[in-house]
């Protein structure tokens, strides 16, 4: 049976690598690339869901890449029109982020950063590097689903203590 995407903001579940991320993801790109034009030099599927045989909160987590961050501000509109919130709060230095969905089932998150950035290069490398060593992906599994029991309700403690293994993994991957 397939999981349905969407998640509650703020909730930690995690369900079983579902083959259809994919289909969701690239469905959802279509639709951007049609919002965001020449604007986005790509568009990639990242994250857990991003990996197959990884479990995952299932939320589609994507990266877009802008050759200036602030072209964000024409974004707002053609995005709220697809489902995307925009939240002023989540302007930062280095992205801007949209999550898509209503606050009770969040089914995607955009970041927006800039092309060749940090935040562009360091999420592909540790998302290839999840996909291309089995190792890794065990240990980073383990971890994920030790603390989805421990902070069911509270992601923002999940996401931290994930961050220790994210680093070391993400420093074998740029090795």
């Amino acid at each position: 049976m397939t999981e349905p995407i969407g998640l509650k903001r703020g909730t930690v579940s995690l369900v079983a690598y579902q083959p259809e991320w994919a289909n969701a993801f690239e469905k959802e790109k279509k639709q951007l690339q049609g919002v965001l034009g020449a604007y986005v030099s790509g568009i990639e599927h990242v994250g857990s869901t991003s990996v197959s045989g990884l479990a995952a909160k299932p939320i589609i987590d994507m990266v877009a890449a802008v050759d200036d961050l602030s072209v964000y501000k024409q974004f707002i509109e053609p995005l709220t029109v697809l489902g995307y919130e925009f939240m002023p709060e989540r302007v930062f230095t280095d992205r801007v982020f949209f999550p898509k969905g209503p606050r009770e089932n969040r089914t995607h998150h955009l970041s927006l950063v800039v092309k060749n950035s940090e935040g562009w290069e360091k999420t592909i490398a540790f998302r290839d590097y999840l996909r291309n060593n089995a190792s890794a992906r065990s240990k980073y599994q383990a971890l994920k689903t030790e603390l989805a029991a421990k902070y069911p309700n509270d992601r923002a403690s999940y996401t931290k203590a994930k961050e220790q293994l994210i680093e070391q993994l993400l420093k074998e991957a740029l090795q």
